[in-house]
């Protein structure tokens, strides 16, 4: 009777389905915001590093004012200041060609793709009403979820509210936000210091990113955490020269573990499930929690990649992990 329940004991133990199933994933950045330099000049410090937790509007770093470049195309409207001169607010004016700006926010639901905005690249954009008016535009900046667009083509009025897309053709996936049109204002310029040399006079064209003067100053410009987040990557160092709305790193509000599951297992996970997983840089292997957010199905092989919110907050961003059956259910 003993050797009976010795051999049940170990055909129990050995048998495959006693074993936990497990799925091989990793962490990835999730909403990504970008931190971008406020104005032209030299990096004097930037102090972060990847994996790095930020809050919102943490002092980052700073940059040294050096040249002005203007921040859109337009004529210049007013000069009040001469070389050598001491300066104090208003530098210069510009009109914008552009009649129309577009104050836009980042819409629910919009992808991390597509919420990775540049300053200088074209957006498409269409009258929420009914569509019918249409132009085409330029992002000149970035400021978490809002945007500013300079309208360069097409037909708008004032005071409508559109929708703003990547593609030209309008596609429902390449939204990237909803924005209100207003009339564009002159725009100031301002600096302190002495005006060492200006490159413009009262009545020149001039294009977006040309210089317009250069100043002396000791001033810097501090660079704050646009939200709160991990630092997913850093694109300069300190000494860069830099241009205005340049990109020096990327944060990620939060991230997300992904696994890729087949058809079989598909049914076994559902949103809102609690799930276990396990680092790969812990050598315990000790498990901790996470809940399914997500399915999302590919519709050739009938599997699909499983999203999970991890209990910690501060993950390394690419660190592979292993989900396991441990926890479905509960």
């Amino acid at each position: 009777m003993k050797k009976f329940f010795l051999s049940l004991a170990l055909i129990l133990l050995f048998t495959p389905g006693a074993l936990a199933d497990t799925w091989a994933g990793k962490v990835e950045a999730d909403a990504i915001t970008l931190m971008a330099a406020g104005s032209t000049g030299t990096l004097t410090a930037l102090d972060i590093l990847p994996g790095q937790l930020v809050e919102a509007d943490d002092t980052l770093g700073s940059i040294a004012v050096t040249r002005r470049f203007a921040p859109v195309s337009g004529v210049v409207a007013a000069v009040h200041f001469q070389e050598g001169d001491t300066l104090k607010d208003t530098v210069l004016e510009i009109e914008p060609i552009s009649p129309y700006v577009i104050y836009c926010t980042l819409t629910d639901g919009v992808s991390a793709e597509n919420a990775a905005l540049h300053c200088g690249e074209t957006l498409f954009i269409k009258c929420a009403a009914d569509g019918s008016h249409r132009a085409f535009g330029r992002v000149t900046s970035v400021d978490g979820t809002d945007y500013q667009v300079e309208a360069l083509g097409g037909e708008l009025y004032i005071g409508e509210t559109v929708s703003l897309f990547r593609d030209q053709d309008f596609v429902k996936s390449s939204l990237v936000g909803r924005g209100t049109v207003v009339a564009s204002e002159t725009i100031a310029v301002t600096d302190e210091g002495t005006l060492l040399s200006l490159n413009v006079a009262r009545g020149d064209h001039v294009e977006r990113g040309q210089l317009l003067f250069a100043t002396a100053s000791s001033k810097t410009t501090a660079l704050s955490a646009p939200c709160e987040g991990i630092v997913v990557e850093v694109l300069a160092q300190a000494g860069d020269s830099v241009q205005e709305q340049q990109t020096l790193a990327r944060i990620a509000a939060g991230v997300t573990l992904r696994a890729d599951v087949s058809a079989d297992d598909l049914d076994r996970f559902q949103p809102g499930q609690r799930i276990a997983y396990l680092r790969g840089d812990d050598p315990h292997e000790t498990p901790r929690q996470a809940v399914v957010t997500q399915l999302l199905i590919d519709t050739e092989s009938g599997g699909a990649t499983v999203v999970c919110l991890p209990e910690e907050a501060l993950l390394p961003v690419g660190l592979s992990v292993t989900l396991t059956d441990e926890g479905i259910g509960d």
